[in-house]
């Protein structure tokens, strides 16, 4: 894709999330007009506060218990006592109303970064 194709894709999006200042500066240097969140490598406890509001918790999904780190992610969130549900076998109905209900949504698989779950998690706009 070129430079004009990435930013008119990105500004169908309400917000963007890049992990520098650098990345926001190249975006708004290419046009991108929309909100951009900076979320460094690593936060920690802290910023996981800012998720407490009308919608609450985190969420992720496996297929299948274990799948794909759904127990890191739980574990994380008990320490920090944030809500947190690992879903597996969920309808796709099911699923929207837990994505609705959520705060944000963790992909914490090792190997499948980028899935189908990350997009239903956007469309229903839970952050992801």
């Amino acid at each position: 894709m070129t430079w004009p194709e990435v930013v008119e894709w990105l500004n169908r999006a309400a917000a963007v999330i890049v992990y520098t200042g650098r990345e926001e500066a190249q975006l708004r240097a290419r046009g991108f007009d929309k909100h951009i969140y900076i979320i460094p490598p690593g936060v920690g406890p802290e910023f996981c506060g800012s998720f407490y509001g009308p919608r609450a918790g985190v969420i992720t999904v496996e297929a299948r218990a274990g799948a794909k780190g759904g127990s890191r992610v739980k574990a994380a969130c008990d320490e920090l006592a944030i809500p947190c549900k690992v879903l597996t076998g969920l309808t796709k109905k099911e699923l929207i109303v837990e994505y609705q209900k959520a705060r944000l949504f963790v992909c914490a698989s090792e190997y499948d970064t980028f899935n189908l779950t990350v997009l239903e998690a956007l469309a229903c706009g839970c952050r992801v």
